[in-house]
């Protein structure tokens, strides 16, 4: 039952019907098991809805919970860019590339990051990096072609 209903808040998300997502999450925060999942899935929903504060809160919470999850990481470095702590952002970029070295968007985030942070060199190689995983990730694609120029 609980997992019928972890995917049914996902499936929730997935379908854009945010609201309805948002409430679907929340009873898993207090869960050992789905808590830090529903937070991190929290987290990148309140960047979807604009709330960058709940975004971070939510993001910090799964990090903290679940150190070693790629996700809430990847999603705490959006939540960050989102406020232009662009160092902090990178920070949570790379741990999340480090705790999971086939996360093309991870990868791609902290690229974008570095382009922002100026350092051209360490975009390029990251941008690179996450077409290695997922060739036709766009964001990697146009940014990567836009450095080399």
């Amino acid at each position: 039952m609980l997992e019928s209903e972890f995917l049914k808040a996902v499936a929730l998300h997935q379908a854009g019907r945010l609201t309805e997502a948002l409430s679907a999450y929340k009873p898993f925060l207090a869960h050992a098991l789905r808590g830090p999942d529903a937070a991190s899935n929290l987290a990148a929903l309140s960047l979807q809805m604009g709330d960058r504060v709940a975004a971070e809160a939510y993001a910090r919470q799964a990090t903290s919970r679940k150190p070693g999850h790629a996700n809430a990481w990847n999603h705490l470095g959006l939540a960050l860019k989102a406020r232009d702590a662009m160092k902090d952002a990178g920070d949570a970029f790379a741990r999340a590339v480090s705790l999971d070295p086939r996360h093309a968007q991870a990868f791609a985030n902290l690229a974008e990051v570095r382009v922002a942070l100026n350092d051209i060199v360490g975009a390029i190689q990251c941008y690179a990096a996450a077409l290695a995983i997922e060739p036709e990730l766009t964001i990697a694609l146009v940014g990567l072609v836009h450095r080399k120029q």
